[in-house]
C-alpha cells in the first residue's frame, strides 16, 4: 500500500508525541516507526520477552506506519497475542488508536511454528524483506485484517498503561494457530467493506483495477469483501450487478473508513448516497458472464479523468431489498439503479469521486477567478459545461488573460 506523509492533512500545528504501550505474549522481536528500528535505538522500554509487562515507545505523531513482529511461544491465537494502546494528546490525532477498538485498520501476515523457542521465533524470514517501510504495499494473499485473540490473558487490566480488553493475532481467514505474526497498522490506510447481490465485477481505484487486491470472493454476495488502498486516491469505481431484477432482488453496499476522522473516505452508501453516480442497464436473468461482459456506458468510465454526467447517469436510489443488512457490513441500505432510470435495471457502474473545487461539476459555484483558472477548452468542445448547466457562462462573461 502506498502511503504520502499526512502534513497536509493533520499540519504542522498539531505535531504531538505518541505514547504506545504494548505487549505480546510471548515476544516482541521487532518494532519500527516509519521504517526505523526502535529496538537498535534504544527506544522501546521494558524488557521484551517478558510478556507480563508492558513496553512502551515514543515518537512524532508525524509518523504514518508503525509495524511489529510479535510471537507467541505456543499455539497462536489459543494462547496469545498481541495488545497495543497508543495516546496522543491531540485528540483529533489518528494515533490515538487500540488493537480492540482500531482492528480494522490493522494488517497482519502471519506464520505457524508451534513450540518452536524464541529464536526460531525471532529468526523466521518475513513475508517481505521491506514489510516494514512505510512504502510497503501489501498484498492481499498474505496480508489481512487481524482476528482478535480469544485468550483470556490478553487484558489491559493487567498491565499498568493498557486499559483495553482486546488484543490481536493472526488474520480473520489465517489459522488460528499461526503464531509468529507481522503486524502494521498504517494512518494513510482505507479500507472499504463491501458486497452485492449478486456480483460484484470489477473495482477500480484512481483508474488501477483491484480486482486482485480484493479481499474475499466477489461472487458471494452473502459475505462482505474488502480492499485497502492509500488515503490520496480521488476515486473508486465499482461494476456490480444483481441476477434477477435490479433493486426489487438485489443491490451493491459499502462502507469505508479510515484511522483519520476527517478524511472524505469516512463514506458509505447510507449516509452519502448523493456523493454516489450510477449507470445502469437492464439485463434481468442473464447470468453472471452476460453481465460481467455487457458494454459499460464508456470505455474510460472507471477513471479519473472521466465526466460521469448526461442522462445515461444519475444519483442512485436507495435498494428496498431487505437481505442487503446484516451481511457483516455496518449499514443497512445499499444502492442500485438511478432514481430516474428503471428500478428493474441490474447491471450497475457505480462511481465514487473526490471532487476538488476545479471539477467541472462545481462550475455553477465558479466566479471569473475560478472560471479562468480551471476553464478547459476540451471540456467545452465536448459540451461538458453546457450538460452541467452552466453554458459558455465562463467564457461569455470573464475576461481571462
Amino acid at each position: 500500500m502506498k502511503t504520502i506523509a499526512l502534513a497536509s492533512i493533520l499540519g504542522a500545528a498539531h505535531s504531538a508525541k505518541v505514547t504506545c504501550h504494548f505487549t505480546a505474549d510471548n515476544y516482541i522481536h521487532e518494532v519500527y516507526v516509519d521504517g526505523v528500528d526502535k529496538i537498535k535505538a534504544g527506544e522501546v522500554k521494558c524488557a521484551l520477552t517478558g510478556w507480563t509487562k508492558q513496553k512502551t515507545v515514543e515518537f512524532d505523531s508525524s509518523a504514518t506506519t508503525l509495524a511489529v513482529h510479535a510471537s507467541d511461544a505456543e499455539r497462536g491465537c489459543r494462547n496469545g497475542g498481541f495488545i497495543m494502546q497508543c495516546e496522543t494528546d491531540d485528540s483529533s490525532s489518528p494515533w490515538n488508536m487500540d488493537t480492540q477498538n482500531s482492528r480494522a485498520f490493522f494488517e497482519v501476515a502471519s506464520k505457524r511454528l508451534n513450540h518452536k523457542g524464541h529464536a526460531a521465533l525471532q529468526n523466521q524470514a518475513p513475508p517481505s524483506t521491506n514489510w516494514m517501510k512505510t512504502d510497503y504495499e501489501t498484498d492481499h494473499a498474505v496480508w489481512e485484517t487481524p482476528r482478535q485473540t480469544n485468550h483470556r490473558w490478553m487484558r489491559g487490566s493487567r498491565w499498568g498503561g493498557i486499559d483495553i480488553n482486546g488484543g490481536i493475532c493472526s488474520g480473520e481467514s489465517q489459522s488460528t494457530y499461526n503464531n509468529v505474526w507481522w503486524l502494521r497498522y498504517n494512518i494513510n490506510t482505507v479500507k472499504c467493506d463491501l458486497t452485492a447481490d449478486n456480483y460484484v465485477h470489477k473495482i477500480y481505484i484512481d483508474g488501477e483495477d483491484m480486482k486482485h487486491r480484493v479481499f474475499g470472493s466477489m461472487n458471494d454476495w452473502y459475505k462482505k469483501k474488502y480492499i485497502r488502498f492509500d488515503s490520496s486516491a480521488k476515486s473508486i469505481a465499482v461494476h456490480a450487478s444483481d441476477a434477477e431484477r435490479g433493486c426489487r432482488n438485489g443491490g451493491f453496499m459499502m462502507a469505508c473508513s479510515t484511522p483519520v476522522k476527517t478524511s472524505v473516505w469516512n463514506t458509505n452508501t447510507e449516509a452519502n448516497i448523493e456523493d454516489f453516480t450510477v449507470a445502469s442497464k437492464k439485463m434481468n436473468h442473464k447470468g453472471r458472464h452476460a453481465l460481467e461482459n455487457a458494454a459499460p456506458p464508456a470505455a474510460n468510465w472507471y477513471k479519473n479523468d472521466y465526466y460521469a454526467i448526461g442522462k445515461q447517469w444519475d444519483t442512485p436510489r436507495r435498494t428496498s431489498h431487505h437481505w442487503m443488512r446484516n451481511r457483516g457490513i455496518n449499514i443497512n441500505h445499499g444502492i442500485c439503479a438511478g432514481k430516474s432510470q428503471d428500478s428493474t435495471n441490474n447491471n450497475w457502474w457505480i462511481r465514487l469521486e473526490h471532487k476538488t473545487e476545479g471539477h467541472p461539476s462545481n462550475c455553477l459555484e465558479w466566479d471569473c477567478t475560478a472560471w479562468c483558472k480551471y476553464w478547459i477548452d476540451e471540456d467545452e468542445a465536448n459540451d461538458v459545461y453546457s450538460i452541467l448547466g452552466c453554458g459558455g457562462a465562463g467564457e461569455g462573461q470573464c475576461f481571462c488573460e
